[in-house]
């Protein structure tokens, strides 16, 4: 999702979208599957405006996977997906979503950062 990125930062559409359908195929044939790409080319697709349908999709497989990661916490993934339901239209959808975002947040506790002193 890397290059899907790199196109949408340059306003190149079909190039984004090209990359972002090569990063699918690619999530789907690794070794574990609908993985935090998903999420990535979910953000690309809504912050560009495009596919929608497919943006809710690659969320819906994200949160259905075991192979989510601390870098995509699952409430984001739910508040994403909410603000895509709410865009289509779907506000009970999105509520639920929401709902779930705000029950899993309450127990997200990220790993505290280890700063160096680099000051000796």
């Amino acid at each position: 999702m890397t290059l899907a990125s790199f196109y949408s930062r340059r306003h190149q559409t079909e190039l984004t979208l090209q990359a972002v359908h090569a990063g699918i195929d690619a999530d789907a044939k690794a070794t574990k599957p609908h993985g935090p790409a998903l999420v990535q080319g979910a953000a690309i697709l809504s912050r560009n405006k495009s596919e929608p349908e497919l943006a809710i999709h690659l969320l819906i497989l994200y949160l259905d996977s075991p192979n989510k990661s601390p870098d995509f916490p699952a409430f984001q993934a739910h508040a994403a997906l909410s603000r895509l339901l709410q865009e289509q239209g779907d506000e009970l959808g999105a509520r639920k979503q929401i709902e779930e975002a705000n029950a899993l947040a309450s127990a997200y506790h990220p790993t505290p950062l280890h700063i160096r002193d680099t000051e000796q």
